[in-house]
This record gives C-alpha cells, sequence and structure tokens, in this order.
C-alpha cells in the first residue's frame, strides 16, 4: 500500500495532501455526495446546496479546521464550501436524517480492541466500517507526519480525500485513538468537526491526563466515541456529545481484551433510542460484541500468543457459522468493514489488511516497522495456507464483498448494477447461511422498484420463503414485508402486531395501517432505503414512533 512521509506545520502538510490527491480523491468525493442525494435531479441538487452552505457555515469559527482544508483546496482546486461539506457529511448525516425524509442516517459501524502482548505492550486493534467499499480501499493509505514545531509525530490509515490524521492513528508518545460514530438527538451548532478534534488531540497531547483535559474544553458538531490508547496500558472510552463528555476509564490486565463498537455512553431507555437512530442499530451492536466476546474467550482458551498478529487474525475472521440465520450472530469484522488495523504503542509497530474490502483476514498482511525512525519500513507477511483461512480464500470473501457492493451501487442510483451484485451474491454464497440476508435484501430492492401487480404475488411468496431463517430484527422487517403484500395485493392482511417483537418496527405496522391501500405503495415505497452495511431498512414516511419531545434549544445546542 501506499505509505507517504509528510514534514511540515498542518499547512504546508494538507497543501502537500492535496497536491498527492488532486488526481484521485473525485471517486471517493463523489460517493459522498451520492450519500445525501434523493434520487430526485431537483432534491439531489437542493440536497447539494444545502449541504455546502451548511457545512461551510457551521465551520466558520473552526479557524484550524478551516485553515487546513483551505491549504487543502488550494491544491486540489475545489470550491471551499464542497470541499469543506466532503469532510463532514457523516456528522450532516446524523442530524440532518431527522428532518428531511427518506435521507439514509450513516454509520462508521466500527469495533476497537485493546489488549497486552506477551512482553506487557499496549495493542489497539481497529476495526472501521462505512458504506465506501470499491472506493475507500482502492487509494488506501498509510501516513507518517512529523511536525518539528512540537517535537511530534502521527501515523495514520485513510484514503485518498481524506486529508486529516485522526481516523484511526497514533501518535510518537504512544497514544492512539480510533473514532467511532453514535447516534443521539443532539446536535451542537457550535462544535467543532470531530477528525479537526481527534487531529488536534494527537498533536498536543502525550498522556491521559492531557488527554483529557484537552477533550474536556472541546465541544463536537455530533455524537464521537473516541477510543484511546496509551503505552502505559491506560485506556479511554470517551463520547463527545456537543457540549456533553462522558468518560470510562480502564486499565489493561494480562490474559484480558477489552472490546468497544458503536454503544452509547448516555443513558436511553429503547423507546428513545427509537427515536432518534436507526430500529436495526442496537441489535447492530448487540450481535457483533456477543460475537467479539464468544471469540475472545476462545482465543485465551487455545493459549495462544498474545501478539499483534494473533489481535489481528481475531479481530478479522468472520464467525464460521453453519446453522441457519435464527441462531446466526453478525462478526466484529462485517460486510462493510474498510479497514483493519492494529497498533503497537510502545515499539513502532503497526499491522494492516491491504486489499479489496471486505478486510477480512487474507494471505498477506502489511507490517510496518520502525515507525518514528529515520527510515520506517514495511513489507508483507505471507500467513501460511491452512482451512480456516481457505474459508475466506474460496467463496466467503467475494460473496460478502458483491452483497455490500450491492449497497454501493444502491448508493450511487445505479439500481441495474445493484441488482447485478445482490443477485451474485446470493450465488456466490448459495451453501452459507449469508445468502438468505442476500435474499432478503434483493426482495427489498423488488418491493421498492417493481411495483406491477403480478410481480408483487412473487415477492410476497420470496419474503414467506425467508420467514423463520433470518435474524430476529430481519425477521421482523420481513414480517411488515408480508403485511404490506398481503393488503396491497387483497386488501386484507390477518398478521398480529404482537408477532413483531421489536418496539419500533412494531408501531411501524400500526402506523402503516391506518394508511389506504389506493396510497399505501405510493406512500412509504419512495422514502424507503435499504442499508445492508448494518442489517436494517430505514422508512422515511414514518415519523418518529414514540411520542415526540419538544424541541429546545440551550447555548448553541439543538435536541429534539
Amino acid at each position: 500500500m501506499n505509505f507517504i512521509h509528510l514534514i511540515g506545520d498542518p499547512e504546508e502538510t494538507f497543501y502537500q495532501l492535496g497536491l498527492k490527491d488532486k488526481s484521485t480523491y473525485r471517486p471517493l468525493y463523489d460517493q459522498l455526495r451520492k450519500l445525501t442525494h434523493l434520487n430526485s435531479k431537483v432534491l439531489d441538487k437542493l440536497m447539494d446546496e444545502i449541504f455546502n452552505w451548511g457545512g461551510y457555515a457551521l465551520t466558520l469559527k473552526s479557524s484550524n479546521f478551516r485553515k487546513k482544508v483551505k491549504a487543502y483546496n488550494e491544491a486540489i482546486g475545489l470550491k471551499e464550501r464542497e470541499i469543506i461539506t466532503s469532510f463532514i457529511i457523516p456528522e450532516l448525516l446524523s442530524c440532518l436524517s431527522k428532518w428531511i425524509p427518506g435521507l439514509p442516517p450513516q454509520l462508521f459501524g466500527c469495533s476497537s480492541y485493546f489488549m497486552l502482548n506477551e512482553l506487557g505492550q499496549t495493542l489497539h486493534g481497529r476495526i472501521l466500517d462505512f458504506p465506501l467499499v470499491g472506493t475507500y480501499e482502492n487509494e488506501e493509505r498509510a501516513i507518517r507526519w512529523d511536525i518539528p514545531s512540537i517535537n511530534n509525530q502521527i501515523f495514520s490509515y485513510s484514503s485518498s480525500g481524506l486529508p486529516f490524521s485522526s481516523l484511526t492513528a497514533m501518535n510518537s508518545y504512544g497514544v492512539s485513538v480510533a473514532l467511532h460514530q453514535k447516534y443521539t438527538d443532539h446536535f451542537n451548532i457550535k462544535g467543532t468537526p470531530i477528525f479537526e478534534i481527534a487531529e488536534e488531540m494527537l498533536l498536543n497531547c502525550g498522556d491521559k491526563k492531557s488527554v483529557l483535559s484537552f477533550l474536556k474544553n472541546s465541544e463536537s458538531l455530533t455524537t464521537w466515541g473516541l477510543y484511546i490508547g496509551f503505552a502505559s496500558g491506560e485506556v479511554l472510552e470517551v463520547d463527545l456529545r456537543g457540549k456533553e463528555i462522558f468518560i470510562n476509564e480502564f486499565q489493561l490486565e494480562e490474559n484480558k481484551i477489552l472490546y468497544f463498537n458503536n454503544v452509547n455512553l448516555g443513558n436511553y431507555t429503547e423507546e428513545e433510542s427509537c427515536y432518534f437512530m436507526p430500529y436495526g442499530v442496537p441489535s447492530f451492536c448487540q450481535m457483533r460484541k456477543e460475537t467479539a466476546e464468544e471469540e475472545i474467550q476462545n482465543f485465551f482458551k487455545s493459549k495462544k500468543e498474545k501478539n499483534s498478529l494473533n489481535l489481528l487474525k481475531l479481530m478479522s475472521f468472520p464467525k464460521n457459522q453453519k446453522t441457519n440465520l435464527k441462531d446466526w450472530k453478525l462478526s466484529p469484522i462485517t460486510q462493510s468493514s474498510i479497514s483493519c488495523s492494529t497498533f503497537n504503542l510502545n515499539n513502532e509497530e503497526s499491522l494492516f489488511i491491504p486489499g479489496p474490502a471486505p478486510k477480512y483476514i487474507r494471505k498477506d498482511i502489511s507490517q510496518f516497522k520502525n515507525i518514528w525512525s529515520r527510515r520506517p519500513s514495511q513489507e508483507i507477511v505471507t500467513l501460511k495456507e491452512n482451512k480456516n483461512l481457505s474459508f475466506i480464500t474460496n467463496k466467503y470473501h467475494q460473496g460478502m464483498k458483491e452483497l455490500i457492493l450491492a449497497q454501493t451501487y444502491y448508493d450511487k442510483h445505479n439500481f441495474h448494477m445493484a441488482y447485478h451484485f445482490i443477485q451474485a451474491s446470493i450465488e456466490t454464497l448459495d451453501k452459507l447461511p449469508e445468502k438468505f440476508i442476500a435474499k432478503f435484501f434483493f426482495a427489498v430492492f423488488e418491493f421498492i422498484h417493481e411495483p406491477h401487480t403480478k410481480a408483487r404475488g412473487l415477492i410476497l411468496q420470496e419474503f414467506k420463503e425467508l420467514k423463520g431463517k433470518l435474524p430476529s430484527y430481519l425477521n421482523d422487517h420481513c414480517l411488515i414485508f408480508i403485511n404490506r403484500l398481503q393488503v396491497l395485493i387483497s386488501g386484507y392482511s390477518s398478521l398480529s402486531p404482537m408477532r413483531i417483537n421489536h418496539i419500533g418496527l412494531r408501531e411501524v405496522f400500526y402506523f402503516e395501517r391506518n394508511i389506504p391501500r389506493i396510497l399505501l405503495y405510493k406512500t412509504i415505497a419512495p422514502l424507503m432505503r435499504p442499508r445492508i452495511e448494518i442489517l436494517d431498512v430505514i422508512y422515511g414516511h414514518i415519523s418518529p414512533p414514540i411520542k415526540i419531545r419538544k424541541p429546545k434549544i440551550d447555548e448553541g445546542s439543538l435536541s429534539l
């Protein structure tokens, strides 16, 4: 993979990166912008302007952020407000989706692992999920940034078009950070973009005390988790929520691994969570957590050596599940994992899985050594073939890649290619339980885009065949689609809402029961968004299913 060495102060290095990215940044930028579109030329143009001017206005007070972006943009050549927007689209999506029906909320579905190796050194493992498969990894890179003015260095992983060294990074003081997106109902109009906050933290902090002091004086735009490791073996779990901060502190112990994903640290009930986050996020997080804990337990039972390579294998090997999907659990490494790496915070070493996403373990690993020295090195480590590795290298990786590429093309509104890849995924995953997930989303695609009466009968049969073969949350969705199709075809459905387990989806059922049959399809289909990366379907036609709290504005923070 590309390994870039930068020397200089922030504005200088951002300009250098802009020159390097000038010919390669466009695919990622365009795909990010597609995530804000609503499949209407008029509305898409309006959305572009909303995001351009909204992002510009929100960052007027973030002077350091604006200086860096201006330097980067001088080399790239875009309008300043356009390039600013690309950096904060994830933040704007997480809040604007509450107000703009049909705008799908996105999620950096991340995982972090922390452990001590055999020498007592701190290891930080990081998985990054985001629906940019097919784009992000094509220009993936490692960056070593030397900042002479403050005697500090930062090592980070990113992709062309993302110049901030903060998504997955560590500094020469032995501090690492991984950003995890969180969902809450909070938006702080006086906040600073999270990429700027995390980068400034790495530039200026060298221990837990300085990190805590810095973060307590920071305000974010939306809610993000920062998972921070230290060479001392200390670990911080921090949620920044506008002006609020939530902190958990840990000390690593021998024969123990800490695992984190996207669970909020704030106190929210299930009903409150239904209001501001996609219904599937809690089960998305819970499944990964349960699988991670099970695999961690098996790791210590096997008495494998505690080192970076074995941690990377633990993180990046999906659970081989031969049962049906009723008992199936998502692994921390998912179909939308676009980056998987480890940092050793004590010995200048990092491991990374290069090549096409999803980032399941494969034969070749990139190893970075002597990262802070004058001559840092990168070499390829080739793993020995075995039965477990064959599981990945045969059909599993290809089938799951096809599945998430269906989402990628769906987001680009290239529905022909979306259909192609999801059908290819069904075929490739034929003898694996994941094929039922592919079949479910294929049926969802059909429901949205094939409104003909004859087609509906066939689609109804597809959903009926999937009933009982899916994870609980997707099975609830399946029942709702069966109900919709029965109503559309015959005007009547005998489905009881009590068969739907999820409280939010049960309210969807009640809400749609009051829509006249003649208006049902036109009301629900245009604003329906399948989200394969989090195993969910977003229903833009649904108002929050619980009582809406009154908006409150306090000193720049907007909470609904």
